[in-house]
């Protein structure tokens, strides 16, 4: 599955299971936003207030923290990809697409790179991208869901 799916799934599947905002509120709300007004009126009333974002913000928080966990935090602590439970890879056609388009011009252009081979190209590519996936270097758009 694509990385940019996982966190719309994982809303879909848990917006199954826990009906009610309050309810996905209640089990995803992280300890740092316990101060938002929105959840302090919902402990104390046992419902949102009108109007209140708060289910969109504890969304948006979910995604940060999914796409988070397999980018800039995928080698800190205990991680899904450090216990291979679940890891990300760049799809290896796009890959193999990539080094094939580029190989030509590298060795033509870059006289150091004259006898690079099709196998060092792809592997450094691999590479090159994990390194810039657990840096971070993966685009997280915020896309409105309807």
């Amino acid at each position: 599955m694509a990385l940019s799916d996982i966190a719309g799934r994982f809303d879909a599947y848990w917006s199954q299971r826990l009906v009610r905002a309050e309810q996905m509120i209640a089990t995803f709300l992280p300890t740092d936003m316990e101060w938002l007004e929105d959840y302090e009126y919902m402990r104390r009333e046992n419902a949102l207030p009108a109007g209140s974002n708060l289910r969109d913000l504890v969304r948006k928080r979910l995604d940060w923290e999914i796409w988070s966990e397999y980018t800039l935090d995928c080698r800190v602590g205990r991680t899904l990809e450090k216990s291979g439970c679940s890891t990300v890879e760049v799809s290896p056609t796009l890959v193999e697409s990539a080094a094939e388009s580029i190989l030509l011009r590298l060795q033509n252009e870059l006289g150091g790179l004259r006898s690079l081979d099709a196998l060092t190209l792809l592997r450094f590519l691999q590479g090159f991208l994990v390194n810039l996936k657990n840096r971070g270097a993966v685009e997280q758009a915020e896309v409105p869901r309807s």
